[in-house]
């Protein structure tokens, strides 16, 4: 894996952080697993000059276990841990240079040393995000597109002479924000790793979905905190809104799931009425399994299509390329039989680079 991030993006600077040990032993779970796994990849980091992030400050009781009260369950931090986790990761002094590290570190760390103690807090560069992906293909324009939503619609594009080509760079999406269920946490997985979105933030929780977000008050995290999907929009500052939010509600009554929209676009515009909001399509599944059905797709597509046109949103098609002849996902795109894959993610970010795929209906546009 490093071999292939290394491939991707040569330069980036790679920090591996420590595996948390279970707060009581379950199966293969086991707190001595989790010390030969953090001796591990400490010795991937001397391997492939990485370095080694020591996060379990204040996670671990004495006898080396996840404390009890930061645990959501056996395995994984509750919400007091991930702060202290957070908090770790704000702490040069929890940043480990293997030895083999140093002089291919040299000279950005100011010949760090190898050791906790030897760090200087000052010369420790923690990189935020990953270089911004370029396009390699001679022949491919890369486009800054500015000002509002309309501004993507294709047509405009060929109006102006752009060929099919052009391709809407990474810092477009610079002020966007992401939003949805678990497909776009593995967008979030993706692009931590390829980049691809510049510096987009995003935000996820698996499950989510319109039902669950306005019957029952789903909430999601969002700077340490749980908060309403109209609140993360408001203190995000985004100006572009990109919604995935759907395969969780198909197969609910159809009015039911176009006034769900309705409440949720109410609240978000209600906090932040200057937003641009671009709805992205749900995708086809690999076969029919029981909600999860390609005309059930195919009948959300077209709601979020008519909530686009009422509210003059933007819609963004990301199936191309996706589906087959058949509709259905393509084999080798899947996951499961409703999740990509990283080719298959690989295939939604190139769609978000194509001004084709924006179907834009604005104000102007309704009254031209």
């Amino acid at each position: 894996m490093i071999g292939r991030i290394r491939e991707r993006n040569p330069d980036v600077e790679i920090y591996i952080q420590s595996g948390f040990p279970p707060s009581q032993e379950v199966g293969g779970v086991t707190r001595g697993n989790a010390e030969n796994y953090n001796e591990a990849l400490k010795e991937v980091c001397e391997d492939y000059a990485c370095v080694y992030v020591d996060v379990l400050e204040g996670l671990v009781d004495a006898n080396g276990f996840l404390k009890s009260g930061l645990a959501r369950d056996y395995a994984h931090l509750n919400n007091k841990g991930a702060e202290i986790w957070v908090e770790n990761l704000h702490n040069p002094a929890f940043y480990w240079l293997p030895e083999k590290s140093d002089e291919a570190f040299g000279e950005a760390y100011g010949g760090a040393g190898n050791t906790k103690e030897e760090e200087n807090p000052d010369d420790l560069l923690i990189a935020e995000e990953g270089p911004d992906a370029e396009a390699t293909n001679n022949e491919t324009e890369t486009v800054r597109p500015e000002g509002t939503q309309e501004e993507i619609k294709i047509e405009e594009w060929q109006d102006e002479g752009v060929s099919e080509a052009v391709r809407i760079e990474d810092g477009w999406f610079d002020d966007s924000l992401f939003l949805g269920d678990s497909f776009t946490g593995g967008l979030y997985n993706y692009t931590l790793v390829f980049g691809g979105l510049g510096a987009a933030q995003i935000c996820y929780v698996n499950g989510l979905s319109c039902h669950h977000i306005v019957v029952q008050n789903q909430q999601l995290l969002y700077g340490g905190r749980m908060t309403s999907i109209e609140n993360v929009v408001a203190q995000s500052g985004a100006k572009k809104l990109f919604l995935m939010i759907g395969m969780n509600d198909l197969g609910n009554p159809e009015e039911d799931m176009r006034s769900w929209w309705d409440t949720i676009i109410g609240n978000i515009l209600n906090a932040a009425p200057d937003v641009d909001v671009y709805l992205q399509s749900v995708t086809p599944p690999r076969s029919n399994i029981g909600r999860f059905t390609l005309d059930n797709v195919n009948l959300y597509n077209r709601i979020l299509r008519e909530v686009c046109e009422d509210y003059g949103f933007t819609y963004v098609d990301i199936q191309k390329g996706i589906a087959g002849s058949d509709g259905f996902m393509k084999l080798e795109f899947m996951a499961n039989n409703e999740h990509f894959n990283n080719q298959g993610t690989e295939i939604w970010l190139e769609n978000l680079h194509r001004p084709e795929s924006y179907h834009s209906y604005s104000e102007e546009e309704e009254s031209a």
